[in-house]
């Protein structure tokens, strides 16, 4: 099964992440920014070219996964009455108490016509040390594609820590 969050066939790999179930695009980080005092961790990505193209979030669910490099997982699929339409082709899911899906508390996705899509998300509740901010893999899937890559954040001294 590809949308459990488990790994079925034992292995190591969950869902997206799984060759068995999708073959990845390159997810390649232009920014991301961890804030101490807020406990938030904002990375924003671009998808390959032409991929997720025609998804609609609130007809095709997406899930999030975020793998760290201890092995740690958060893998949790979004609802798709869960995602509202922001303007033009995107699309929002909000959880500022991160209820459904801790830890993630914002997910943006961008599915233009043209040009490659994007995507920003936003992980609360993240303390300095967290194993969330050694490098991670990012793998997101929709509509049965998915894209998939790695956050290495570097320290920004008391502020935090930053990618690039």
């Amino acid at each position: 099964m590809c949308d459990n969050c488990r790994d079925d066939n034992g292995n190591g790999l969950i869902d997206a992440e799984d060759p068995a179930c999708c073959t990845a695009e390159p997810l390649t980080f232009t920014q991301a920014r961890f804030r101490p005092g807020k406990s938030t961790l904002r990375a924003t990505a671009t998808l390959a070219d032409g991929a997720f193209a025609g998804v609609d979030p609130r007809v095709d669910q997406v899930r999030v996964q975020i793998r760290t490099a201890s092995g740690e997982q958060v893998c949790c699929g979004i609802p798709t009455d869960r995602w509202q339409r922001l303007f033009g082709q995107t699309f929002g899911f909000f959880d500022q108490k991160m209820t459904l899906c801790p830890p993630l508390r914002c997910v943006k996705l961008t599915v233009p016509k043209k040009g490659p899509a994007k995507t920003t998300v936003i992980v609360g509740r993240v303390k300095p040390g967290s194993q969330l901010l050694t490098p991670a893999e990012v793998t997101i899937d929709a509509g049965g594609q998915c894209a998939s890559g790695q956050l290495t954040l570097r320290p920004e001294g008391k502020r935090g820590a930053v990618f690039p």
